[in-house]
């Protein structure tokens, strides 16, 4: 329809693939001399480059772009997590998190409760999943829990509650792990629910021995309804409970294996007995370290979180 008797067609080539094609076209049948077509080689080499590089550009404002989006959520996520630990007397706090990804699915939580003075709500949850959708996900289940707890609810009835509105709202096929407890500053007594998160360990300075506070109910997202069950221990001076997420136990070393729980408990163990008093700060940091010079310059796939509460001395509140 336009009249073209004869073309030339050269290849864009970039970085030794074919990008397009230079097409020129002529309405008077001809041929193409050498001279021609080294020209137009010529151009097309500089039109490749030139295409190439303007994708390499946009590719690279696309990169940066979510670079400081994933940043952003980062922040978010981080300003999601308690800012600070609490002071209390005769308690001590230290936590540690680090994301697999510049968002993880992994979060801690701590807060008083309403009603009688020295009651603290705990939390230790980890989704099924790491970066963004976790993020997410994190962040409805964090809200949903808190909220439930905040109302003065049992901690059977947050897990159960907490189940049915993330089993009904996430529509996505992700779940999570919750560990959550009621802990009376007062007199030590912790009551928990274990919905499928590693267990705990809680170190008994007197026994100097661990007991594990193992799951009482499935995770949660998962089914439409769940059977909760609650334990109740208690905290004396000296003992040592240690939260964590299977990032922790899970991290690889260059050779995959496992630091384990075995390795974990060794960690505490020397860190409770290595010095005297050691506070929780120095029991996270012990565990922090051993976990980074054990994986060493391995990338770790998931997010790791640790959570440690000491009780210190016996603290009763005024009447």
């Amino acid at each position: 329809r336009e009249g073209f008797r004869a073309a030339a067609i050269v290849p864009l080539v970039a970085a030794g693939q074919s990008i397009g094609t230079l097409v020129i076209d002529s309405r008077q049948p001809r041929p193409f001399s050498e001279v021609e077509v080294r020209l137009l080689r010529l151009m097309a080499n500089q039109a490749a480059l030139a295409i190439e590089t303007a994708r390499l550009h946009r590719e690279e404002i696309q990169r940066q772009r979510l670079e400081e989006e994933l940043a952003v959520g980062r922040q978010i996520q981080v300003s999601m997590l308690p800012a600070e630990t609490p002071r209390l007397v005769g308690w001590q706090f230290a936590t540690d998190f680090e994301a697999a990804r510049h968002v993880g699915g992994d979060f801690y939580d701590y807060f008083p409760l309403p009603g009688d003075n020295g009651r603290w709500g705990l939390v230790m949850a980890d989704v099924s999943d790491t970066g963004v959708p976790a993020a997410i996900f994190m962040a409805l289940s964090r809200t949903t829990i808190r909220n439930l707890a905040l109302r003065g609810r049992a901690p059977a009835d947050v897990m159960t509650w907490a189940n049915r509105f993330i089993q009904e709202d996430s529509g996505s096929g992700m779940f999570l792990t919750v560990f959550y407890a009621e802990l009376d500053t007062n007199d030590g007594r912790l009551v928990y629910a274990n919905a499928g998160h590693n267990p705990p360990l809680l170190w008994r300075a007197a026994a100097a021995a661990f007991d594990t506070l193992a799951p009482t109910c499935p995770l949660l997202g998962v089914l439409e309804s769940v059977n909760v069950t609650v334990e109740t221990t208690w905290l004396a001076p000296g003992d040592v409970l240690v939260l964590y997420t299977d990032g922790i136990t899970e991290a690889v070393d260059r050779d995959y294996g496992e630091f384990g729980q075995a390795r974990l408990e060794e960690t505490v163990r020397e860190a409770v007995s290595g010095r005297d008093d050691p506070t929780a700060a120095d029991i996270q940091a012990a565990i922090t370290t051993a976990v980074r010079a054990f994986a060493g310059a391995m990338v770790q796939v998931d997010d790791m979180t640790l959570l440690i509460i000491k009780r210190t001395e016996v603290h009763h509140a005024h009447p």
